[in-house]
């Protein structure tokens, strides 16, 4: 089983943007660290959620920091691009991840946003405008010098692509491509032409279900057990995933992050989250809440996620950024996760992609198949004050940080409980920082700090003794 992590925040007007900008940075390059096997943006517009907009922009910030994780787009609405144009987008994305990279696109969500009145397109004829800009967008894939033009000659797109797709992709035939959809029709059409699917939130048993028609579609379309198994296991599931140290904690704080989702109606229903957990599906609320909706404490949310894998589900998609931007539950809700609950799954991250994988251009330089350069950013700014939190097993510890960087030197001090101690061992890669502090309350113990910076946001564990690492979260002030 592949569990991933999928970075859709909500802004609440331009102040949050940069802020959650920042958060999914952290938290991605932090679950690269932790062995997830791929980080996904999506891409909205003119509403509030997922602030960033392009995808391909996080993709080639984050690319030298992913390792072996892999990056994916959840969900490019391809019925909004120029398919040349993002077939070059695509490649590029797929260079600088050298080959790890899965590009889902869909026919756009109706009624959310005003997207289609915005970019002009008609949404009743967007499962049409899909179609063909996909195929345009595979042909573009497999282009090669020489051949003849492809003539785009549309209701919706015009031109030509002459010469060569510039740059060409790192996996041979173009980027591992995906079809985000529910329906059962689109399910079928995507297995018979070899792309993968992504669901959205669905609840264990339906996701089962269409994973199994999916599996089926391809068994059908005269697929080897080799490709049906490879195919499926770059198929996923999304859900909310909500950590708390208790069941009541994890329930309390899925109220204060999505109990006002505008996809419910609680204006009259007085159950709380926890209640619509277990209620009767064909209520709307229960229904969303089913769907969406993974809570708990550590073995129960591992408990959940082992239930998906063992109903033949290959991939859960999981999300910590959701509802208002509330970085302390985040990063609670998240640093739970990868301390106490990854650890307990069979989780594997993708395989490295084989030879015949790669395109022969790139397959006959091995200098191009190391990974992507780091270019360095420069001294990062980190000479000031930052306000953090230690969540620990006794509670929220408060800690104020000086912090003073030259060259790769990291000196300060730390404040917590009222005293303030210096800062011994600190050093900086990258974005990567680590310090000792020696306190005298509430213990006598050494603390280890282990963090990485992303704007004006840091995240990271520290170590205090004997006891286990606790998840820190900050802010520059």
């Amino acid at each position: 089983m592949h569990i991933s992590v999928f970075l859709g925040p909500f802004s609440f007007g331009p102040k949050q943007d940069l802020p959650n900008i920042d958060l999914c940075l952290a938290q991605a390059t932090a679950a690269a660290e932790a062995g997830f096997a791929m980080v996904t943006f999506g891409e909205q517009h003119y509403n509030n959620y997922e602030p960033y907009c392009n995808p391909f922009l996080m993709a080639a910030r984050l690319a030298p920091y992913l390792g072996d994780t892999w990056f994916g787009t959840t969900i490019v609405p391809l019925v909004f691009h120029h398919p040349f144009r993002l077939a070059e987008d695509a490649s590029v994305v797929d260079l600088l991840l050298r080959g790890r990279f899965q590009l889902g696109m869909s026919a756009g969500r109706v009624g959310f946003s005003p997207d289609f009145e915005n970019f002009g397109v008609d949404p009743a004829r967007r499962q049409d405008v899909f179609d063909s800009k996909l195929d345009l967008l595979r042909r573009a894939f497999a282009h090669q010098p020489g051949d003849a033009p492809i003539v785009m000659d549309t209701e919706w797109d015009k031109g030509a692509l002459n010469g060569r797709l510039m740059p060409v992709s790192y996996r041979a035939g173009g980027p591992l491509l995906a079809v985000g959809t529910n329906t059962d029709a689109k399910i079928v059409s995507s297995a018979e032409q070899g792309l993968s699917v992504f669901l959205g939130p669905c609840p264990r048993p339906d996701a089962a279900r269409k994973f199994q028609l999916y599996r089926d579609a391809l068994v059908a379309g005269g697929r080897d057990a080799q490709s049906v198994a490879t195919l499926s296991s770059r198929c996923l599931v999304t859900r909310h995933v909500i950590v708390g140290k208790t069941e009541d904690e994890a329930w309390e704080r899925a109220e204060a992050m999505v109990g006002a989702n505008p996809m419910m109606d609680r204006s009259t229903d007085t159950r709380s989250l926890r209640q619509l957990s277990s209620a009767d599906p064909a209520d709307r609320n229960a229904a969303w809440v089913q769907s969406w909706i993974i809570a708990g404490d550590p073995d129960s949310v591992t408990r959940q996620l082992r239930e998906y894998d063992e109903a033949g589900v290959p991939q859960v998609l999981t999300r910590f950024t959701v509802g208002a931007y509330n970085p302390e539950q985040i990063n609670a809700s998240f640093g739970l996760f990868v301390d106490e609950v990854l650890p307990q799954l069979d989780s594997e991250r993708f395989p490295a992609l084989s030879p015949e994988e790669i395109r022969s251009e790139h397959r006959a330089d091995p200098a191009v198949q190391t990974a992507p350069v780091v270019i360095s950013d420069g001294p990062i700014s980190l000479d000031g004050i930052w306000h953090a939190v230690i969540d620990t097993p006794m509670g929220e510890q408060q800690v104020v940080l000086d912090l003073t960087v030259d060259g790769s030197t990291v000196t300060g001090t730390a404040t917590q409980n009222g005293a303030t101690n210096p800062i011994d061992d600190g050093t900086i890669e990258g974005n990567e920082l680590s310090w000792k502090v020696s306190v005298r309350a509430p213990f006598t113990m050494k603390q280890a700090f282990a963090v990485s910076v992303a704007g004006d946001t840091m995240i990271g564990k520290v170590k205090a003794g004997l006891f286990p690492a606790s998840p820190l979260t900050g802010t520059r002030a």
